[in-house]
């Protein structure tokens, strides 16, 4: 079985300002640099054989090329813990939810649910994780989080999305690229 998901890699080096976001967090586990990216249909657990057919899919893509414009840092958060209230888990970078943006998606479910692979769980939420938390004191967050509103990341261009599948490792999860499709078409 693989664990898949369709994502706009981000580039290397860095774009602008994400490094600045990437400080020190005291029980923040932060995301490998090669590892950022913004998911945009996760597939999930799936046999060798739906690999082929996914890719089949993906390959009829038509889409433009577009600009991911990111926006404000936040958590995730789980409410109502015992004896926490809340607990902040996830560390993200947002992305503004463009209409490009919003359509490629869109399409992408499209070509999923034309396979038998299921409807996306939640609503499309663009965003980067950039760290899980685990035990970060709140006035840490809070500081954190002041010093991240003000730090500005440069746009970036996306020509391309990529299937990846999740592999675990000793020192934690990583993504590996197995095909990209090219953002060159007009929108259908």
């Amino acid at each position: 079985m693989f664990r898949l998901f369709v994502a706009i890699g981000l580039p290397h080096p860095l774009p602008d300002g994400l490094d600045a976001l990437r400080r020190e967090l005291p029980g923040a586990k932060w995301v490998a640099s090669d590892n950022l990216h913004l998911t945009l249909r996760f597939i999930g657990a799936v046999d060798e054989s739906a690999v082929a057919e996914i890719n089949v899919a993906l390959a009829t893509l038509s889409a433009p090329p577009l600009i991911v414009r990111p926006t404000a840092v936040g958590v995730f958060s789980r409410h109502n813990i015992p004896a926490h209230g809340h607990m902040a888990h996830t560390l993200w970078l947002g992305v503004e939810a463009r209409p490009d943006l919003m359509a490629l998606a869109q399409r992408i479910d499209a070509l999923m649910a034309a396979r038998g692979i299921g409807a996306r769980e939640r609503d499309f939420f663009p965003h980067v994780t950039l760290a899980r938390l685990k035990r970060v004191r709140e006035q840490d967050l809070e500081a954190y989080l002041a010093r991240a509103g003000r730090v500005r990341v440069a746009p970036v261009a996306a020509d391309r999305c990529t299937l990846y599948r999740s592999d675990q490792a000793e020192d934690g999860v990583r993504y590996v690229a197995l095909r990209s499709y090219p953002l060159d078409g007009a929108a259908p």
